[in-house]
């Protein structure tokens, strides 16, 4: 009996080691730009291979792409194309007649995009703002974040939507504490759609930020897990043993059972089999440029096929 039961244990043990599973992993290039890597684990066989210059997004219709045109890494970018799965386009770019604005794209996902938003200094009239002294003056725009769910692009998401009520309360404690001598006056509170989603160290992090009259005020909340926002509980190998194996690596990110880890570097993206803690022997290697990690979707059984079937069109 004894025997059989170690048998089944194994088994079972073999099964969830073959567990299929895919990763659409979205970078970002130091010099503008993005991709998409495509890693598959189908049975013993993993690979991994760039599908896309642009952020590559499975759901129900089909594959919906993010990209920016214009700008650079360093400055941002002009505008922000998203090209839904029936081919439907909506491009995010600043207003006419307002000061000229930048986007960087903090996050991708199922549940829709994070944009950072800059705009430059504009030149004021001095006299009318100091009393007729002074030389030229400048206004300041703080940086705003702007969260667009797929299903409309008009509307910012607010962080209640998705967060526990514990993580929104935080949210609005550590914004009250923002406030700086000499920064401005700040909102006693963040807005609840200016929080974005930031990939760094293995984890999709919560930041937070408030604005003043000439600046802003970004903070750390909480690590995310929420699957619409493409993050999980983290299982696999810590930031610091993959950077024992990888002293220039940017990021990382690991599937949900933690049996997969994929190590980011500035040259090329590595596969490696993992166990908790343990980072396992490589076994793919995809030449693609990186700066950081924009989007993450891990995808099994059904919806893995579905995908698997979609990228083989691209």
């Amino acid at each position: 009996m004894r025997t059989f039961l170690a048998l089944a244990a194994l088994a079972a043990a073999s099964l969830t080691q073959a567990q299929d599973v895919g990763l659409l992993l979205g970078v970002g290039h130091k010099d503008g730009g993005e991709s998409t890597v495509w890693v598959t684990k189908k049975g013993v066989a993993t690979f991994a291979r760039k599908v896309g210059d642009a952020f590559l997004v499975f759901g129900k219709d089909g594959i919906t792409r993010v990209s920016t045109k214009g700008g650079t890494a360093q400055t941002g970018a002009r505008e922000v194309h998203i090209v839904l799965p029936d081919d439907n386009e909506h491009v995010i770019k600043g207003e006419e007649g307002r000061p000229e604005t930048n986007y960087y794209v903090s996050f991708v996902s199922p549940f829709g995009i994070g944009l950072m938003q800059t705009m430059r200094r504009e030149e004021t009239d001095a006299q009318a703002i100091r009393g007729g002294f002074g030389g030229p003056g400048f206004r300041d725009y703080p940086s705003v974040y702007r969260n667009l769910a797929w299903n409309d692009f008009g509307a910012a998401v607010e962080v209640g939507h998705l967060f526990e009520v514990p993580v929104t309360r935080m949210f609005h404690d550590l914004a009250a504490k923002q406030r700086q001598p000499g920064f401005g006056q700040l909102d006693a509170e963040a807005s609840p759609t200016n929080w974005t989603i930031v990939h760094q160290d293995g984890d999709w992090v919560l930041r937070g930020r408030v604005l003043g009259q000439n600046a802003a005020s970004d903070y750390p909340v909480a690590t995310v897990t929420d699957p619409r926002l493409g993050a999980h509980a983290q299982k696999g190998p810590g930031w610091a043993r993959v950077r024992s194996e990888y002293p220039d690596a940017i990021d990382y990110v690991s599937s949900p059972d933690g049996r997969l880890t994929v190590v980011v570097t500035e040259g090329a993206v590595f596969v490696h089999e993992s166990g908790g803690s343990t980072l396992g022997r490589r076994v793919q290697r995809a030449p693609v440029s990186a700066s950081r990690v924009v989007m993450t979707q891990w995808l099994e059984g059904e919806q893995l096929r579905n995908a698997a079937a979609a990228i083989a069109k691209l």
